[in-house]
């Protein structure tokens, strides 16, 4: 009798088929349940940074109650940093403002109620009749400068007579007190000791301060680090009254946080109101500024929106130096769990993510398997070309949803620099003020996800044409030529990533899409994977299989008629 082929398991292939169609559903639900929480490991989610500022002060209060206050200035530098943020309470804060118009004129110069003050400024008090003047511009008024220099020659502070010291000290940037042109010089000590006097300063600063006058006459390091608070301050000081200004400098903890913050503001003037608000409300002069200078350019738009949402939106971002990337909006309660429990509900997505490529890679296994003759599909398909899958997909999906790490620009004084060549240059390259983009945006993300469904899709194609050769009734040295027939059909992979990476280039060369190397080459790289995935986790599985049946001279599980089967090579490596 001829050798009867063996009947396939009519119910395995449904059956595997149905546990990988399961398995893929759950890995789409919980892939899509991790998507929506607003937990990210390198930045934040926008419901992050508003459920933050839930239940804070919010700033056109703060503005508020500095107008009731009768703290004009103040009230001024808030109430223009609720237009920016473009929260609609302006009309609310300058009717509160139109009575302070008629404060004595002591209030009005200062910007806000200071008797001790005021009685040193004498006749002066009818100066400047319309808005608060700059601070710098009173003490540059040589009647009130002498009047408190005077003044403070008479304090009994130990930080005041060591600052009072500093006007004969030789400086590199400032003419000296006693020179024609040295009033900035003298101008800048004397507010820098009536700060110190009436406690406008905080205490770590203002010990700092002292530390450096008092280093200053012997010590040149000490006399640059006052000088360069010194400017700082004349910048200040010319865009602040001196209401405003004494709450200013109540924040920073040094003069290095000042002179950060100082920067921040050279660098983009137009944001003072915005920064200033952001400094009050946070309390944190350096965290503003490291935000304001984020290389990407969106430091100042997210400062400006979490002032709309409250003090502890402000304090969030300046705390956190990650960057603020858009996301899928997320309920109110969830998002105010992921902000007080960031580091649980990061780790809870992340293992979500990878949990759903693990079910994806079994569901793709259980296709393949579901081709099998039933003797085969029980067997082990291998560990390692599972695991490799797995972990893949997973990296891949918890990649996506992590927007890359900004590039630093590398620390250094800020230097003006003439491009002549930039005249050349296309007006794209030429132009220095362009905001670097994501490397993550949502685009790079679609195409990512195009690249990897037409790798899976060939990877699945592979699959299936394996099983459909391994369950044939012919021989096995037939099987294993049909096998080697279809190599170039398992180099799919590699020809489609080339494809999609060409044509990717070839656009961007075209400008038919934005310059993107991360979506060109990541087709690239993903045929690479698949077709190493195929062959060396199931072409040479099968191979094997098929060139150990040719040798043994059986089908799977049958003998030729007449021969029974040879009995099993203890030696033999499976």
């Amino acid at each position: 009798m001829d050798p009867q082929p063996i009947s396939l398991n009519s119910n395995s292939q449904p059956a595997g088929n149905g546990r990988g169609a399961l398995c893929l559903m759950l890995a789409l639900l919980l892939g899509g349940l991790a998507w929506w929480i607003p937990a990210r490991w390198r930045s934040l989610h926008p419901s992050v940074v508003q459920a933050a500022g839930t239940g804070t002060p919010a700033l056109a209060d703060l503005a508020l109650v500095a107008a009731g206050q009768q703290r004009a200035g103040l009230a001024q530098r808030l109430r223009d940093a609720t237009a920016a943020a473009g929260i609609s309470r302006t009309n609310e804060i300058d009717s509160a403002l139109a009575p302070g118009r008629t404060v004595s004129p002591e209030v009005r110069i200062l910007g806000g109620p200071d008797p001790e003050i005021g009685a040193l400024l004498g006749s002066a008090a009818g100066l400047v009749p319309g808005n608060p003047p700059f601070a710098a511009d009173l003490m540059l008024q040589e009647s009130i400068r002498k009047r408190l220099r005077a003044g403070l020659a008479e304090s009994r502070s130990p930080g005041v007579q060591s600052l009072l010291k500093t006007l004969d000290l030789p400086w590199e940037q400032f003419v000296p007190a006693g020179q024609p042109g040295g009033q900035p010089l003298e101008a800048m000590v004397v507010l820098t000791a009536l700060l110190y006097e009436r406690e406008r300063l905080s205490p770590a600063l203002a010990s700092g301060i002292r530390e450096l006058a008092e280093a200053a006459p012997g010590n040149a390091a000490a006399r640059q680090s006052l000088e360069a608070f010194y400017l700082d301050l004349l910048f200040l000081s010319r865009r602040l009254d001196w209401t405003s200004l004494s709450e200013l400098t109540r924040k920073p903890s040094s003069p290095a946080e000042l002179h950060s913050l100082t920067d921040a503001l050279r660098s983009s003037p137009d944001q003072l109101p915005v920064l200033y608000a952001a400094v009050l409300m946070s309390g944190n002069p350096s965290g503003v500024a490291r935000r304001a200078d984020l290389p990407d350019g969106t430091g100042l738009s997210t400062l400006a929106t979490a002032l709309g949402h409250g003090a502890g939106a402000v304090r969030l971002l300046a705390q956190d130096p990650r960057p603020v990337r858009p996301g899928p909006a997320a309920p109110a309660p969830l998002a105010l769990a992921v902000f007080r429990q960031p580091l649980l509900w990061t780790s809870v997505r992340t293992a979500a993510l990878l949990a759903a490529g693990i079910l994806v890679a079994l569901g793709l296994h259980s296709w393949s398997r579901a081709n099998l003759p039933s003797a085969d599909s029980r067997k082990g398909s291998g560990l390692l070309p599972g695991i490799l899958t797995a972990a893949g997909i997973g990296g891949f999906l918890v990649l996506a949803g992590e927007p890359l790490p900004t590039r630093t620009p590398p620390s250094g004084k800020p230097r003006l620099v003439l491009d002549a060549a930039a005249l050349t240059k296309p007006a794209a390259v030429a132009n220095s003020s362009h905001p670097r983009r994501n490397l993550m945006e949502p685009s790079t993300l679609i195409t990512l996800f195009v690249f990897g469904a037409l790798q899976i899709t060939v990877y699945i194609v592979c699959l299936r044409k394996i099983g459909e050769i391994l369950r044939l009734p012919e021989p096995a040295a037939t099987r294993l030529r049909l096998l080697e027939n279809e190599e170039n059909l398992f180099d799919t992979g590699l020809y489609v990533g080339i494809g999609g990476t060409a044509t990717a280039l070839v656009m961007q060369v075209l400008q038919l899409v934005e310059a993107n190397l991360l979506a060109a080459y990541a087709s690239n790289l993903m045929g690479i994977i698949c077709v190493a995935v195929v062959k060396i986790g199931h072409v040479r599985n099968a191979r094997r299989q098929l060139i150990l049946e040719s040798q043994s001279g059986t089908v799977i599980g049958t003998a030729p008629s007449g021969v029974p089967a040879p009995a099993p090579n203890p030696f033999t490596t499976r």
